[in-house]
């Protein structure tokens, strides 16, 4: 690793663990900013933008803006396929944006690559009830949001 490229991404570690813990203490959009900031200065190559992706994600949904919090889940899931949190975070985007079809595929996927995780299961289940019992439903109970996994 190059010493630019190594001082970026200790850079933006430093940024995700700020965000985080303003995340842990409900400071959410500060840690938008702190997650702005890890992806902004990552190297293109970093492992780690998908949990940066996927925690500025977290935020959003924290925030209702179910529409920021799917295109980083979207993104997330791009660069980290395999990653059950990536999954979990455009669920509940999709849920949060009234789309059950677009849920009900992105939790077959979270289930699929964390296959013991009992809230996906719950939670496909749930999707799936709403689809049979109004397939052209593609809506919620009112206020309802979908649990997600904690922060990396």
């Amino acid at each position: 690793m190059s010493g630019d490229r190594e001082a970026r991404a200790r850079a933006a570690r430093a940024a995700k663990e700020r965000g985080t813990n303003l995340y842990t203490a409900k400071n959410y959009a500060e840690a938008i900013k702190a997650y702005d900031e890890a992806i902004a200065i990552a190297p293109k190559d970093d492992e780690d933008l998908a949990v940066y992706r996927s925690n500025r994600s977290a935020c959003y949904l924290q925030l209702n803006d179910a529409k920021k919090a799917m295109a980083d889940a979207e993104i997330c899931v791009k660069l980290r396929p395999t990653w059950a949190r990536g999954w979990s975070r455009l669920a509940a985007a999709k849920v949060m944006l009234l789309d059950d079809v677009g849920a009900e595929r992105a939790l077959e996927k979270w289930v699929s690559y964390a296959p013991d995780n009992l809230d996906a299961r719950r939670q496909l289940m749930e999707v799936r009830e709403r689809l049979a019992t109004n397939p052209r439903r593609a809506s919620t109970s009112g206020g309802w949001k979908p649990s997600m996994p904690s922060m990396p």
